[in-house]
């Protein structure tokens, strides 16, 4: 573990100052947005950055064309471009702009990141599993640490919204500074010119398979995960418990980020993949038919607090094991964008069953999506693995 951080601190630098950016913008947008009572603009800002994000697969087609550190000079400036916008709350239109620009520019930037990932493991086969788990795990301290960091500043400087634009001018200089770090070793692997609008692999079957695959994997992650506050606090915690909670669910995702980065997980990535989702089935049957209080969700969210963790990090594990080398930047595309656009549904889906029904039916719901998306999603990395 000591030899894979120091051989790859340089990866392990640019993910935290991005994830950390990232988390710093988007704790303090919702909450400026919403000083300004404008969470309108908010919701509009955050439909479009999920639109615009799943079209980043267009760029798929030039990740071996154009070295990684270009490409990253690209879509860096686009995506600080777009979080500064965000000192805008009042406008409509700028809140749309804002969100598509950074929902594009982030996309892309994690696509890139994911190759990048991608070529180091592929170049330290004993580091792989520790490579490809740490991202999760930079990911989810970062952004607590950000939550932090922000919360901070905007308590500092209170006066006159001065700290919600310290923190939005801040985070987007600071990703911005990041045009400065060369990402790879910038060596191209195919220099001819391929259509920007070639998008899915030779085979087409494959690509929509797998495509609906991780469509309805995202659709599952958002369904509950997004509105654990606002379901605790309509189960009758107050503010303080709410908090308190989350902050523990939070803390439980963390460790488990690293649980899951140990060794005896780096063999058989899909069975860990079906046992992690089996523990959030076991978790929402004991609530639906032993335990249908607050106490009983309690044990949900904290299953789904643990299993999120390994739900992230075997599910990378498993396509950079099962996706063809030689069209992988195109299926890593298709990844991506599939798994926001599912994303951007299970949200409001979710929403909309526990506003209108409850958080039994809501719990219901999470366990039918669980084990069907997990269902397709192991059945197409056998077909893909096979073929």
């Amino acid at each position: 573990m000591i030899s894979a951080l120091r051989k790859n601190s340089k990866l392990y630098l640019y993910l935290s100052c991005f994830y950390l950016a990232m988390g710093i913008s988007r704790y303090s947008q919702i909450l400026y947005f919403q000083a300004q009572n404008e969470l309108l603009n908010y919701s509009l800002s955050y439909s479009a950055m999920a639109v615009f994000g799943a079209c980043a697969f267009l760029i798929t087609n030039h990740l071996n064309t154009w070295s990684l550190t270009k490409l990253a000079r690209y879509f860096l400036p686009l995506y600080a471009f777009g979080m500064f916008l965000r000192i805008f709350p009042h406008s409509p239109a700028i809140a749309i702009i804002s969100g598509g620009i950074s929902g594009l520019g982030a996309a892309s930037i994690l696509l890139i990141l994911r190759n990048w990932i991608y070529k180091l493991s592929t170049k330290n086969e004993s580091d792989k599993h520790f490579i490809v788990s740490s991202r999760y795990t930079i990911m989810q301290t970062s952004g607590f640490l950000a939550t932090i960091l922000a919360g901070s500043l905007i308590s500092l400087f209170i006066h006159k919204n001065l700290g919600y634009l310290v923190t939005l001018i801040g985070s987007s200089l600071l990703l911005l500074s990041l045009t400065f770090v060369k990402v790879d070793d910038d060596v191209v692997t195919d220099s001819k010119k391929k259509s920007l609008f070639i998008v899915l692999p030779s085979n087409k079957l494959h690509g929509c398979l797998f495509f609906v695959a991780v469509f309805g994997l995202g659709m599952y992650s958002s369904l509950m995960e997004p509105i654990i506050p606002a379901i605790l606090r309509g189960s009758g915690w107050s503010v303080a418990q709410t908090t308190i909670i989350t902050t523990v669910f939070t803390l439980v995702t963390i460790g488990a980020s690293f649980f899951f980065q140990l060794v005896k997980f780096k063999q058989g990535p899909r069975l860990v993949f079906l046992i992690n989702q089996l523990l959030m089935a076991l978790a929402c049957l004991f609530y639906l038919l032993a335990m249908p209080t607050k106490i009983g969700l309690l044990v949900v969210f904290a299953a789904s607090s643990f299993t999120i963790a390994g739900f992230f990090i075997t599910k990378e594990l498993i396509e950079y094991e099962i996706l063809p080398k030689n069209e992988l930047v195109i299926f890593l595309g298709l990844a991506q964008s599939g798994f926001l656009v599912g994303d951007s549904c299970g949200s409001p889906i979710g929403s909309y069953i526990y506003s209108h029904y409850g958080p039994f039916e809501l719990v219901g719901a999470s366990l039918v999506f669980c084990l069907l998306s997990c269902a397709i999603y192991l059945g197409s990395a056998s077909f893909l693995k096979t073929n």
